[in-house]
């Protein structure tokens, strides 16, 4: 589900005026202004070379080749997906028109975990093996229901699929 998208010119950003600050309306699918919704941010662009702490990482002899000693080579076509709550009722309507349903977060993590093939990276302050993902009853997915992320993670390693777990703090 797609709650709205925005535009921002890679000029601007570019720009001496990097500084991009405000309240902008969201389109929606169709390219359409909803005015009813608006999105609230600061972006702002600091070129890295500009930055000391950042030279040795990017090192660039003919090229920018992404960073240096990085754990994850450079990937195109990524996407974000912005959640109105992590958990929700099936019931949850949030007073905007939207496309179509909310998703709820710990079902698509659920399966987006259960449909890793390579690896499965998690970061975090904490990490909490006991945890059930999926705990609503009326789930869309009710075999995982109350499956606990460090069952659901080690039969992922079962299959071949690396778990790797980095805790912050």
């Amino acid at each position: 589900m797609v709650l709205g998208k925005i535009d921002i010119q890679a000029d601007k950003l570019l720009g001496e005026s990097s500084l991009i600050n405000g309240f902008f309306p969201l389109s929606k699918q169709n390219g359409k202004p909803n005015k009813k919704l608006k999105l609230q941010f600061i972006v702002w662009f600091k070129p890295a070379e500009g930055e000391k702490s950042w030279e040795k990482a990017l090192e660039t002899n003919g090229g920018y080749q992404g960073l240096k000693n990085a754990a994850f080579p450079i990937r195109s076509n990524c996407s974000v997906t912005l959640y109105q709550d992590a958990h929700h009722r099936h019931t949850f309507q949030p007073p905007t028109d939207l496309c179509g349903t909310p998703r709820k977060l710990w079902e698509d993590v659920y399966n987006a975990i259960d449909g890793a093939k390579h690896l499965i990276y998690i970061a975090g302050w904490s990490f909490n093996p006991n945890m059930a993902l999926v705990r609503d009853s009326k789930t869309d997915i009710p075999h995982a229901r109350g499956v606990k992320l460090g069952e659901l993670l080690k039969r992922k390693a079962e299959e071949g699929c690396g778990c790797e777990n980095l805790a912050v703090g």
